[in-house]
């Protein structure tokens, strides 16, 4: 089991979010969570409690805040804010981050991202600036894009009726990706959205809200 190591605490600077919200999870294994509002910006204390995770205690509440929302040492966030991946009247949730019955297998399974109703056609932005190193089709994802963003960052698009981008191109944060569709294993039209640091799945929830 992880411990705590009142050793490695760190000075701890909140970045990377719009609405300033951290993800405080029950213990580290856990996928289920709680919103606490923290101000981006605000300085912490935190003990490190795995590569990815640290301890915090905020308001006399204690939790855990991925790496991902934070800069050490208190230094600037290159970028504090993000783009939604979808026009402000598309933040209606069909399907959350969470495990759930598949629509179309029947089995139970862990949903690695978070599905958006949309209308077919409706543009799809990015996050933030990156890399496209995947713009493809599968059977299971439809039309998908994946874009390498700074720190680890990666965000993935799915079910695109078409893509807009190529891999290997330079993109600015906000460019068009794709538009939303419902190809692949899809029983309706949307976008599937998933974020990722370092190869660790995260709740788009704990970086924008809903």
């Amino acid at each position: 089991a992880n411990t705590t190591n009142s050793s490695q605490t760190s000075k701890l600077s909140l970045s990377g979010t719009t609405t300033g919200r951290v993800n405080f999870r029950s213990k580290p294994a856990s996928n289920s969570s709680s919103i606490s509002k923290i101000p981006a910006g605000t300085k912490l204390q935190a003990a490190k409690q795995d590569k990815n995770w640290f301890k915090v205690e905020y308001k006399g509440k204690i939790g855990y805040i991925h790496s991902s929302l934070f800069s050490l040492g208190g230094s600037k966030s290159t970028q504090t804010t993000f783009k939604h991946p979808l026009p402000s009247n598309c933040y209606v949730v069909t399907s959350e981050f969470a495990y759930r019955i598949h629509p179309i297998t029947g089995k139970r399974t862990h949903h690695d991202g978070i599905d958006l109703a949309a209308d077919k056609g409706t543009k799809i932005y990015a996050m933030a600036a990156g890399t496209v190193t995947a713009s493809s089709y599968g059977s299971i994802s439809g039309n998908f894009v994946r874009i390498q963003h700074t720190n680890g960052l990666e965000t993935f698009y799915a079910h695109m009726s078409k893509r807009a981008v190529a891999v290997g191109s330079k993109i600015s944060k906000g460019a068009v990706v794709g538009y939303v569709g419902t190809t692949g294993g899809s029983t309706g039209n949307h976008l599937h959205f998933e974020i990722r640091k370092n190869g660790v799945k995260l709740n788009p929830r704990s970086y924008f809200k809903f």
